[in-house]
């Protein structure tokens, strides 16, 4: 498992800091999850673990912290933003650097984050992953895996994410990576109980649980940012499968941004769309229904009618309306659905030829194929 990241400090606490901090994993006195299985063993002896993580693919890193490192004997996990003129222009010093023993980690193409959350002024809009089909940003992120294996030679890779954002173009995405990393660190660290237990896809629970504490500590109950980590941690429960857990994060989530943001803010759109297909998964259509018009009409207004958010939401309102059994409405989503991406995306996207299976199966339900 790696350390907090540079970026996800400054997601946290809103500081800004080039070193990442560290995941601090004790053994302690810990019990295994089969009992019949031996108690995890650290190697040599030891009791515990401290991982290193760098963000971005920064100069600074290269001229002082990898120095200082391998002075001490240390080994760190860096993770390269790959469209970075530093990971250009420096190529042969982060290839050195793998073959001293670092880790090099994808941390995307681009570093897109989302624009609409709170302090996102920064991000320029051409590098707003709320413009970003999930399925586009997968596309980079496997390019990015390629570029790294030519730099250090590994197959195996770990990932993590920009911002701490975990879905682009309002579409949660990294349940689609899964099968590309060994792990994703997703948020901030924090004391692992039991390494033999340790699921390296669900370090996010206890990631953002972390950061859900620190940054009520920081900043108060009612803060967007504190809506943030409570939508997070959500999308890290739904991810596990545990349902009521994610859908009382995601109300939490939404009851603060309503106070706090205006009622039409897009952070309240992201919401609503993730509380929609938490409520369609346990069999609340209404109320899933509900969660999706309002999160449509508010992408509607914020990103304009044929953005790509809009298309993500419009393909969840069309699969829950064909569920309902509402079919001329489920077609109707699909189509507008399918016709966003084209222009947004091209006729040859991956994101396209999902939006065409999403219509043919309309269209089937509504017997017309």
């Amino acid at each position: 498992m790696h350390g907090t990241r540079s970026c996800g400090l400054r997601w946290a606490a809103g500081l800004a800091t080039d070193l990442a901090a560290v995941l601090v994993a004790l053994s302690g006195a810990m019990s295994t999850a089969n009992a019949a299985e031996p108690p995890w063993a650290w190697p040599q002896g030891a009791k515990a673990a401290v991982s290193l993580a760098y963000d971005d693919a920064l100069d600074s890193q290269l001229d002082t912290a990898m120095p200082a490192l391998d002075k001490a004997g240390f080994k760190a996990s860096f993770y390269l933003t790959l469209g970075s003129e530093v990971v250009q222009r420096r190529m042969a010093d982060w290839r050195a650097a793998a073959a001293r023993g670092h880790e090099l980690g994808n941390h995307t193409l681009f570093h897109q984050c989302s624009r609409s959350g709170p302090d996102r002024s920064w991000v320029t809009p051409s590098n707003d992953l709320d413009q970003v089909s999930a399925t586009q940003l997968v596309a980079q992120i496997r390019v990015g895996n390629t570029l790294l294996q030519a730099i250090d030679g590994q197959r195996e890779r770990t990932f993590t994410t920009p911002c701490g954002d975990l879905r682009a173009g309002g579409a949660e995405y990294l349940g689609l990576i899964q099968p590309d990393f060994v792990a994703i660190k997703a948020g901030l660290g924090g004391v692992v109980a039991d390494m033999a237990a340790i699921n390296p896809y669900a370090v996010a629970v206890e990631a953002h649980q972390r950061a859900l504490s620190l940054r009520r500590d920081l900043l108060g109950e009612k803060h967007p940012l504190v809506a943030r980590s409570h939508s997070n941690l959500g999308t890290a429960f739904k991810n596990l499968g545990r349902l009521d857990d994610a859908r009382a994060q995601y109300e939490q989530a939404l009851a603060i941004e309503e106070l706090a943001l205006d009622a039409t803010h897009p952070q309240v759109a992201d919401t609503l769309n993730n509380l929609g297909n938490v409520l369609q998964a346990q069999g609340s259509p209404t109320g899933a229904r509900r969660a999706l018009e309002r999160s449509l009409r508010i992408k509607e207004a914020a990103f304009g009618q044929d953005s790509i958010p809009v298309a993500v939401t419009l393909s969840n309102l069309g699969a829950l309306l064909l569920d309902l059994e509402d079919l001329p409405a489920a077609e109707t989503a699909q189509q507008r659905a399918l016709e966003i991406k084209e222009q947004r995306a091209g006729n040859d996207s991956l994101t396209v030829a999902i939006s065409l299976t999403n219509l043919a199966q309309a269209r089937r339900g509504a017997k017309r194929w």
